[in-house]
């Protein structure tokens, strides 16, 4: 009986090796296909004067977009699986980044009908900024996808020589019995909160091993009907001195003169790369 539980481990571990190493080499292959659907949606747009057909075009943007949203995630998932992904801390302010989450998301959650709102934070942190940025992408999004009415707050909280980086909202909330099971892969809540933005229920999954990977206590406490927090728990640093920025070069406007250079490997995406490139002037 050992011998063949060992034998089926070891498959196993040799058939998930394998699906790694084909998600590794196929990425390119399987990003490709929906880049170039986006930017054929994205020229129809500008192209289509009917309202009608505006109207169906305009209703392809949120399918390829969650479409994207899924294998941008098995993709996350993998490389993680695979020990791929090295992280770089360094030290660095919370501001920007915080900023940059504010402004990717205030759209989508103006579009929901919902208050996105940010606490200023004028503290750096050590960590690796783009795992982390990743975490609380994440974390936004999920927030937005099971709040159906209310707010999210982004902010943070200074503790004992860490900074907790927290999530607020007024959704669904999560029942005690979910709290731990909702990092688990595949893992989502029975809601119709969701419904028609389903996704892999990756999100969170993702968030707990980049917190394993960066060393990062991740917390979260909910009330069901009432809302939830997520918080990742970084170490506090001091401010690196400021680099100076140099100044832009005289004449370099929106519109600046100047020649592009397109390197595309596919024949039909580099077209329609051109083609939006001149489109914009």
């Amino acid at each position: 009986m050992a011998r063949v539980l060992e034998g089926a481990t070891r498959l196993a571990e040799q058939a998930n090796a394998a699906k790694s190493r084909f998600l590794g080499a196929a990425s390119p292959d399987l990003r490709q296909p929906l880049q170039t659907l986006t930017l054929l949606q994205g020229l129809l747009a500008r192209e289509v004067v009917d309202a009608e057909a505006a109207k169906l075009v305009a209703l392809m943007e949120p399918t390829l977009a969650a479409m994207s949203g899924m294998l941008n995630t098995l993709l996350d998932i993998n490389q993680i699986e695979a020990g791929t992904i090295k992280p770089e801390p360094v030290i660095f302010p919370v501001a920007p980044l915080l900023a940059r989450l504010m402004e990717e998301f205030d759209y989508l959650a103006q579009a929901q009908g919902l208050i996105l709102r940010c606490v200023p934070c004028g503290l750096s942190v050590r960590s690796d900024p783009q795992l982390l940025e990743q975490m609380l992408r994440n974390l936004l999004s999920n927030a937005l996808k099971y709040t159906c009415r209310g707010r999210v707050l982004l902010g943070c909280r200074r503790r004992a020589g860490s900074l907790a980086i927290e999530v607020w909202d007024t959704g669904i909330g999560i029942p005690d019995k979910d709290i731990q099971a909702i990092f688990d892969e595949y893992h989502q809540l029975d809601t119709t909160a969701r419904e028609g933005m389903k996704g892999l229920g990756l999100g969170l999954s993702i968030v707990q091993r980049l917190a394993d990977l960066l060393g990062h206590r991740l917390r979260v406490r909910s009330t069901p009907g009432r809302g939830s927090v997520f918080a990742v728990e970084a170490d506090l640093a001091r401010p690196q001195p400021a680099v100076p920025t140099p100044a832009p070069a005289a004449g370099l406007g929106p519109h600046a003169p100047g020649t592009l250079l397109v390197v595309e490997d596919d024949p039909n995406v580099r077209a329609l790369l051109i083609h939006l490139l001149r489109a914009e002037g």
